[in-house]
């Protein structure tokens, strides 16, 4: 597996540009959130960024749980973005590796999961032909209500 540093034409910075213009507040939310993690608001692990709860927020503007906002799919996307936007790395899969990933069958997240090399990373899939995605954002996520721990894994489909 080989990770890409700045490159000025990256698909998932395009990505990042886009959501900015959409919720030109959402990082300075971001930034606060983790200074008041612990004290006003709830506690989560280190290996997570940010609780995808402050998506939620972010992008129903405030709403209360359970009102669904107008775009659901800007929490996945937000979220996803906020834990990749700190390192900015984008990995590429050799063929080998893809292939076996993908005949990999696993019933529970392995320990090792929780050591990620960053908080959130793109995988870049354009290169495999096997795979007909642009590629997918990956980020672990802590639910500060019931403890409970989700590998997200959000797809580029590259439309």
């Amino acid at each position: 597996m080989n990770h890409t540093g700045n490159t000025s034409t990256c698909r998932p910075r395009e990505i990042l540009r886009s959501v900015t213009r959409l919720y030109p507040a959402a990082w300075q939310h971001y930034n606060q959130a983790r200074i008041d993690r612990g004290r006003s608001l709830p506690d989560w692990p280190d290996w997570c960024y940010c609780p995808m709860a402050l998506a939620y927020a972010i992008v129903s503007n405030g709403a209360p749980v359970g009102v669904l906002p107008a775009n659901p799919s800007h929490i996945a996307i937000l979220a996803a973005l906020a834990s990749w936007r700190m390192s900015q790395v984008v990995y590429q899969f050799d063929s080998d590796l893809a292939d076996n990933l993908i005949s990999t069958k696993m019933d529970k997240l392995p320990a090792a999961i929780y050591q990620l090399p960053q908080w959130g990373m793109y995988v870049d899939l354009s290169a495999l032909d096997a795979i007909p995605l642009a590629g997918f954002f990956a980020h672990l996520e802590y639910d500060v209500n019931d403890g409970r721990t989700e590998l997200r894994i959000l797809v580029d489909p590259g439309e």
